[in-house]
């Protein structure tokens, strides 16, 4: 629907249509402070403290069916573990502020700087920015590790916010995650090296495992470059790459992150992958 008149000037009949609909589509501070303002009051505020360590953790929603219906190699699939790493590079390159990221399975962790001020610290700005940059990566690079498989329906991460004070706080979090991937990989190997190699059903290798105590000190991986174990019941050794046993680990651009051994020394100027 027009708005305005016609209006005479100067002998000429001209419209002033044209300058209604200006005013209508022109931003000023008078509509911007419109009565439906007070919305924004329902707005919480999630700003990060200051002088933490931001860590941004994701996880893959319901990565077991995922696995399953992409067929996944059991218990490792380099395909999957190089699509996650790639897509963590992917938000590495787009956050200059993360200064290392650690990965294992289907999660990722994303740390970020002490003094960094990206999207003024606001934790749901960061989470989101993260998760979304992090799921368009791994199915924009899907075809370069999968080839002709096809993606059947998208994948999806969610994600939490954690703040660490110091650097011990921060080295213990990644010593948890390293731990945890350790202990599960240890378990997964075992586990589908009964099943595919020792004939097992996948209840009866559940049921091995409950009645046998491995027993091995987590984080002990500096310095070794294979993990072994020994399974007397099938008479193998079980191999495990690094790759698979230990992390796969971003760091970047050097910052004041200390090293997280050791107080004091900092990280190199270059980005690596670190498997360690």
């Amino acid at each position: 629907m027009l708005i305005g008149k016609a209006c005479r000037v100067g002998g000429r009949v001209r419209s002033c249509v044209v300058k209604a609909l200006a005013r209508l589509f022109t931003s000023s501070s008078s509509m911007a402070k419109s009565k439906f303002e007070y919305v924004r009051n329902f707005e919480t505020d999630d700003t990060c403290l200051r002088n933490c360590y931001i860590v941004v953790r994701l996880d893959g929603r319901n990565f077991h069916k995922f696995a399953e219906q992409h067929k996944f190699t059991k218990p490792n699939d380099n395909r999957a573990l190089g699509l996650m790493t790639q897509s963590a590079r992917s938000v590495m390159g787009e956050l200059e502020d993360i200064v290392i990221a650690y990965g294992q399975s289907d999660e990722f962790s994303f740390v970020f700087k002490r003094t960094s001020t990206l999207f003024k610290r606001r934790a749901s700005k960061l989470m989101t920015h993260v998760a979304s940059q992090f799921s368009s990566s791994y199915v924009f690079y899907w075809k370069e590790f999968f080839g002709e498989q096809p993606l059947l329906y998208p994948p999806g991460f969610d994600g939490r916010v954690v703040l660490y004070p110091s650097n011990r706080n921060l080295r213990d979090y990644l010593s948890w995650r390293q731990a945890d991937c350790h202990i599960n990989n240890l378990y997964n190997t075992v586990f589908w090296t009964l099943v595919q190699k020792g004939g097992l059903t996948t209840a009866q290798a559940e049921d091995r495992l409950k009645r046998f105590s491995m027993e091995f000190r987590s984080g002990d991986w500096a310095g070794h470059d294979r993990v072994l174990i020994w399974w007397s019941s099938i008479q193998t050794f079980i191999d495990l790459a690094v790759w698979h046993g230990a992390l796969s680990c971003w760091k970047n651009q050097s910052s004041e992150l200390g090293n997280i051994q050791q107080e004091g020394s900092k990280f190199s100027s270059r980005r690596t992958l670190y498997v360690v």
